[in-house]
């Protein structure tokens, strides 16, 4: 497991311990999108979800994937779950691309990934997402309005990585 997955797993089961997060069996299951991946993730899913209702929740992906990565992700998702099942969306909107945090996060990528070409990213619109077929979206939100709504602190908005959160329910 990748030392990001590790990570998250660890700060889970910290959650759980803690009760802060209800106690759950919480499968990772890393792809790599530059191999053809998805007969290998379908029977692995089948393996784990017999029976069970699946949740979705890509966090970290979209951004580094190109638009027909995202809709062949979907594509399947669409195939493995089932009518009101769900996926958890993050990715960044176009406007972003003006804040220096973005440019710090771009300039990051450029140095620090190992891209077999030209490093490219992906911002995805509400448009998107509501253009899904098989989806609904039920809830959207980003950090800043998140932020508000919970009392959070004064936001430098030109230094931060405002991702937009989305809940998609499957129809």
């Amino acid at each position: 497991m990748c030392q990001i997955l590790f990570l998250l797993k660890k700060k889970i089961d910290s959650w759980q311990s803690s009760g802060i997060l209800p106690k759950r069996q919480i499968e990772f299951l890393p792809a790599d999108f530059n191999t053809e991946y998805e007969e290998a993730l379908i029977k692995q899913l089948g393996t784990l979800t017999k029976d069970k209702k699946i949740f979705i929740l890509l966090e970290g992906v979209l951004f580094f994937i190109s638009r027909d990565d995202t809709n062949k992700l979907f594509s399947l998702f669409g195939e493995i779950q089932n009518s009101g099942e769900y996926v958890g969306s993050v990715s960044f909107q176009k406007a972003i691309e003006k804040k220096s945090a973005f440019k710090k996060l771009e300039k990051f990528a450029k140095e620090r990934l190992d891209f077999n070409e030209k490093f490219c990213y992906q911002t995805v619109e509400d448009s998107y997402y509501e253009n899904l077929d098989n989806y609904q979206v039920i809830e959207h939100h980003d950090t800043v309005s998140l932020n508000n709504k919970h009392g959070g602190k004064e936001l430098n908005l030109n230094e931060l990585l405002d991702e937009h959160m989305y809940i998609l329910k499957r129809k």
